[in-house]
């Protein structure tokens, strides 16, 4: 019986840990991806300036 109980903690523990390292990882790659938008935009904005565009 004990068995089963350790089986279900372990499953629940398993399932918070995939859920927070999900949003953990959803989290980092918005940033990543609001970071590389940012500089593509500002060496855009460079480049096009100095371009006479």
């Amino acid at each position: 019986m004990l068995y089963v109980i350790g089986f279900v903690i372990g499953f629940a523990v398993m399932f918070v840990l995939v859920s927070a390292l999900k949003l953990i990882a959803g989290a980092a790659l918005t940033a990543v991806g609001v970071v590389i938008g940012t500089i593509a935009g500002v060496m855009e904005g460079l480049l096009g300036s100095h371009d006479g565009r």
